[in-house]
C-alpha cells in the first residue's frame, strides 16, 4: 500500500508541476490525455520513473483525475460568481461521530 500511495503522490506531483510551468511560462493549457501520457505512459518508459510499472494502472489514473478535479475547481474558484466547496471535517458532518 506504501509503494501505491507513494506512487500516486509522484503522479499527482509532476502533473500538478507540468501545468503550473506550463501556465507560468504562458504557454497553452495541456490536455488531459498529453498530460497523463507525460506524466504516466512517458514516465514508466525512463530509468527514473520504471517503478511506477510495479504499481496497479488505476492508482495512477485515480491520482491523475484527482488531479484534474482539483485543477479545475481551483482555477474556477477565481471566476466571479463562482464558489469553491469546502470539505467538512467527519465532526462537522450531521449525524455521525467519529
Amino acid at each position: 500500500m506504501a509503494r501505491a500511495f507513494g506512487c500516486a503522490r509522484v503522479v499527482f506531483n509532476d502533473g500538478l508541476r507540468l501545468r503550473r510551468q506550463a501556465r507560468e511560462a504562458g504557454e497553452r493549457y495541456i490536455s488531459d490525455s498529453d498530460l497523463s501520457k507525460r506524466v504516466i505512459t512517458e514516465a514508466k518508459q525512463t530509468g527514473q520513473r520504471a517503478w511506477l510499472g510495479e504499481v496497479s494502472a488505476v492508482v495512477l489514473q485515480q491520482a491523475f483525475a484527482d488531479l484534474n478535479t482539483g485543477w479545475r475547481g481551483g482555477r474556477r474558484s477565481g471566476q466571479r460568481g463562482q464558489s469553491v466547496k469546502r470539505f467538512r471535517s467527519c465532526r462537522t458532518c450531521s449525524g455521525s461521530t467519529p
